[in-house]
């Protein structure tokens, strides 16, 4: 692979910024400045190491670690060099860490700490290293891997550099501008958070790892830092409201939540803690990244469902039916979207061929990425999520979505977290198991529950057990309900 001048971008536009304005804080890190003169140097001595560490242009590489100074600009010398970073989450199993690392085609793990740089070799040394990774990729994310295996999605410097522009145009992003980065740097909701602001010269604010899950710190963050743009997973939002704010936090102007439904409870908590915030839900995923943006009409609540709202610029969509035909009017088929930011495609090509679909019928040029989500169009137009293909299942016979009883039992006081699983059974087929974590307010027992769900739901949509649990249950590395590890740490079985 020869690297195109894409891949080198990011960092020219940080030594760009130092040029211009070399005492302009790059990131906030541990209550200290990180000027982008700073972060310049830093790109430059890592740069050095790597070289005489043997990396070389268009060899991937790995790096394995959290958003702070270090590893940013461990990154951005990587693609000084011309090598595309492969950024797995850390969380991973060592055998599915490998099994990444091979299909990337990367020989090395590098690991930045202070000025040093180690370079730790993979277990399988790879024979050519770049055959699978196109020119002019930058990253090589990946996939949160709720389904299954994580996928390796490279991303192109002309797509980072699209995103960028939309992004910092739409959320007003530029010098000086204090981004809270919260996510993980394996998961696309980072080209926001960290990489469009470098890319227009703000201020990246990252959350330390030890801070992640506790909502006081994060409360005590966010009025000492001030960002103005917060984007995250609505787990983070049910942290900062289960703190219990004494002050509201004024400096924030947009909040964006990504990731996952954000119950309609904590949508109406939200304006009180960040009263001057416009907030919006963004859809998209890690193939396409961002493809629809709905903002909460101010002084109004929330509607419920949040529809996905309005397709970014430059973005096409369709419902498709089973048949991959598309589905004119009101009625509900899967998601099929292409993006200006989106992927050529996996690494894997059979897995390429199974979510990137050829054009279809009277829709020409580029194919479309198949989200897996189900979404109806209403007769007025608007667009409501409806929940995964692969969460819908049959129980005796009924279709039943398990992420819209996930909805219901998250509306019902005391519960902070709930996933539903369906497991085998000889008799209805599929029986349906939740796990609830309890929390503040009302008890969720089982029978207040039941009743909850009997309330909202078709009976064949009510779950046979429930499972009551105090400790939070299991997410992937980007934040999402984890139902494979629920399903064998709570259940004892896989769904």
């Amino acid at each position: 692979m020869t690297p195109g001048p894409g891949i080198r971008t990011l960092a020219e536009r940080v030594t760009g910024h130092a040029e211009r304005a070399p005492a302009s804080t790059a990131m906030r890190w541990l209550g200290e400045d990180v000027t982008y003169a700073d972060l310049t140097r830093l790109v430059d001595r890592h740069r050095r190491r790597l070289t005489m560490l043997g990396i070389r242009a268009g060899h991937p590489v790995a790096v394995v670690a959290p958003v702070a100074p270090d590893t940013v600009a461990l990154i951005l010398a990587c693609h000084r060099i011309g090598a595309p970073v492969l950024l797995p989450s850390g969380e991973l199993p060592a055998e599915t860490l490998s099994a990444l690392l091979r299909q990337a085609g990367c020989r090395h793990q590098v690991v930045a700490d202070g000025d040093e740089v180690t370079v730790v070799p993979s277990a399988e040394p790879v024979t050519d290293p770049s055959a699978a990774v196109p020119a002019d990729t930058p990253f090589l994310l990946t996939t949160s891997g709720s389904t299954g295996v994580p996928k390796v999605v490279p991303v192109s410097g002309r797509a980072i550099h699209r995103f960028a522009g939309w992004a910092g145009g739409r959320f007003g992003i530029g010098p000086g501008t204090r981004v809270l980065s919260y996510a993980p740097l394996n998961f696309d909701l980072s080209l926001l958070d960290v990489w469009t602001t470098l890319h227009r010269g703000g201020c990246v604010v990252p959350v330390a790892r030890n801070d992640a899950t506790d909502g006081r710190r994060l409360l005590d963050l966010l009025a000492r830092e001030r960002p103005e743009i917060v984007q995250a997973v609505p787990m983070f939002y049910q942290l900062l409201v289960a703190a219990r704010p004494r002050l509201p936090l004024p400096s924030v102007r947009h909040v964006l939540y990504s990731g996952d439904a954000a119950p309609a409870r904590l949508l109406a908590e939200l304006p009180r803690l960040l009263p001057r915030a416009a907030i919006s839900s963004v859809y998209g995923c890690t193939e396409i990244n961002d493809a629809f943006v709905y903002q909460i009409p101010p002084g109004r609540p929330a509607p419920d469902p949040v529809p996905l709202g309005e397709p970014v610029p430059g973005v096409e969509w369709l419902l498709a039916d089973d048949h991959g035909r598309p589905v004119d009017g009101p009625g509900s088929g899967e998601l099929w979207v292409r993006t200006p930011f989106q992927t050529s495609g996996y690494l894997d090509a059979a897995r390429t061929s199974e979510r990137f679909a050829v054009p279809v019928a009277g829709v020409p040029h580029e194919p479309f990425f198949r989200t897996g989500d189900v979404v109806r169009r209403c007769t007025d137009g608007a667009l409501h999520l409806q929940g995964r293909i692969d969460f819908h299942v049959k129980v005796r016979g009924v279709q039943v979505n398990l992420q819209a009883v996930e909805r219901v039992l998250l509306e019902c006081p005391g519960v902070a977290e709930a996933v539903v699983v369906a497991l085998d059974d000889p008799v209805a087929g599929k029986r349906l198991h939740a796990v609830v974590r309890t929390a503040g307010g009302a008890p969720a027992g089982e029978m207040a529950l039941r009743r909850h769900c009997a309330g909202q739901l078709a009976r064949t949509s009510v779950p046979s057990r429930f499972h009551l649990v105090t400790t939070p249950l299991p997410r992937t590395g980007s934040g999402k309900p984890d139902r494979i590890a629920t399903a064998r740490v709570h259940l004892g079985a896989t769904p």
